[in-house]
């Protein structure tokens, strides 16, 4: 195996380094504001590309693939390859915006192929001028992985009694309505929005339950000085499918995404799947017919979505039968990793040629 993987660890991720150690190297790549810590990660970066010698830089995400792509330019690594996982610059305003697109616009250039998460974010940048006419493109239908359809339960499964019976050994009515909200406690991600949506919407006293999957009680209380009816923290949750399951609906009201793997995930498990009108969500959700998007920001629009999914559970269950049929058709991790060959395969037989 002539492949080598290099990963930049954060705080909470050191687990993963005693378990997979043997299969990967830990190298600092995260650009810093502090110049010396980002100066002595490149110098780190290139002598480690001069060492290896590799054939192809293959770099993911924003913040992550400045310090790889432009110490493999320095190194003259051939082929360097930008796998932008989301413009995360449209999830902000001011200078942090102004900030992250400008080290799109380095990724970019420092890059000599460009990959693209999904078709709302390639579109958005083309529109947004950032390409400036280079190639780029999306691997199959997008995604970054896909789906094993072998990891999710089955139809029968979901439809039996199985489910209910999970719901009540978690302290949950089974016939209320659940919607799990899956994502960390930042602005971006729609956190505040769901918890004010939720609490605008009243449903929660009526015994009807918001599972937060990935945010803590204290993080909850925070937004509003207590916990709003029927909000259950789940803080950081490793099976994340066994909380999907008992739910009705997935929400990610986020203000940016690159290909949200939770609906994904959600509609894979025949769940009805709730986003905002912005890249990423739209690509993962078909509007009245796999779920419902609402305006980035707007509680009132949010609120009324929730409200509707709970008054139409008929409809809702349609809605995440067709999620699971399009995820099972157009997402197969088979497929997605079928079109990483090919693109390989074609860039391989492109530096053949020159």
């Amino acid at each position: 195996d002539d492949s080598r993987l290099w990963v930049q660890l954060g705080s909470n991720q050191q687990r993963f380094k005693e378990k997979f150690e043997e299969f990967f190297k830990v190298i600092d790549n995260d650009f810093s504001p502090n110049p010396i810590k980002t100066i002595k990660r490149i110098w780190t970066y290139y002598r480690e590309l001069k060492r290896e010698k590799p054939d192809v830089l293959h770099s993911h995400a924003c913040r992550s693939s400045i310090i790889p792509l432009f110490a493999g330019f320095l190194a003259k690594v051939p082929i360097r390859i930008y796998h932008n996982h989301g413009m995360s610059y449209l999830g902000h305003r001011g200078p942090v915006r102004i900030a992250l697109r400008m080290i799109e616009k380095w990724n970019i250039f420092f890059s000599t192929h460009l990959i693209c998460v999904g078709n709302g974010n390639l579109n958005e940048a083309i529109s947004d001028g950032l390409m400036n006419g280079r190639e780029v493109c999306v691997i199959h239908n997008g995604s970054a992985t896909g789906i094993d359809p072998a990891d999710f339960p089955s139809e029968e499964y979901l439809s039996s009694v199985k489910v209910k019976k999970e719901r009540v050994a978690k302290g949950i009515d089974p016939d209320k309505f659940v919607v799990a909200y899956i994502g960390r406690p930042f602005k971006r991600k729609g956190f505040h929005l769901m918890l004010d949506a939720w609490k605008k919407s009243a449903i929660g006293k009526e015994g009807h339950k918001l599972l937060i999957l990935g945010a803590s009680r204290q993080d909850c209380q925070k937004v509003h000085g207590h916990l709003s009816d029927g909000i259950i923290p789940c803080g950081f949750v490793d099976d994340i499918l066994s909380l999907i399951k008992i739910s009705d609906v997935v929400a990610l009201p986020s203000f940016h995404e690159g290909f949200p793997n939770v609906f994904l995930e959600g509609g894979a498990c025949a769940k009805a799947l709730l986003g905002t009108d912005v890249p990423g969500c739209r690509d993962a959700i078909i509007d009245g017919e796999t779920g419902l998007i609402v305006p980035a920001g707007d509680v009132q629009k949010l609120a009324e979505a929730l409200i509707w999914f709970k008054s139409n559970p008929e409809r809702t269950r349609e809605f995440g039968q067709r999620a699971r049929e399009r995820v099972f058709r157009e997402f197969d991790r088979k497929d997605v990793l079928d079109g990483f060959a090919k693109f390989y395969e074609k860039i391989r037989l492109s530096s053949l040629s020159q």
